[in-house]
């Protein structure tokens, strides 16, 4: 079965000046009104934007430590990030899908056509961008 990425998501107030903050420091439009951004995993807020042919920004609240019962607490710390697929090697996509995924087979299998942004969001999970 393969997953569908196609929850829209309106990022918190925090969340949105870092995430125009990493599209003006890499030479992208920063108004937020130009962008679909798109929910990945809603515990952690993280979201996704598709810049262009392979290239999509990541960002999600840095949750650092957790507690005793393993459930996450937020900080109001925010991360962003943007990844270029043409950037890394197979081996280092191999590396950033491994904490997810038996192989990047296994990957492609279950994601289809997102693969890319997917092994990029695995990537940016593992603080690999």
């Amino acid at each position: 079965m393969k997953r569908k990425f196609k929850i829209k998501f309106k990022p918190a107030k925090r969340q949105m000046l870092v995430i125009q903050e990493a599209l003006c420091a890499n030479d992208y439009d920063d108004d937020m009104n130009n962008y679909t951004f798109v929910l990945t995993d809603p515990a952690f807020k993280q979201c996704h934007i598709e810049l262009g042919n392979d290239v999509w920004l990541y960002s999600q609240n840095d949750y650092g430590e957790f507690t005793e019962d393993n459930k996450a607490f937020y900080s109001d710390e925010w991360r962003a990030e943007i990844g270029r697929f043409s950037s890394y090697t197979d081996e280092e996509v191999e590396d950033m899908v491994s904490s997810h995924y038996e192989s990047l087979a296994d990957l492609k299998e279950a994601c289809g056509d997102s693969w890319k942004m997917i092994a990029l969001e695995c990537g940016f999970e593992n603080c690999l961008l």
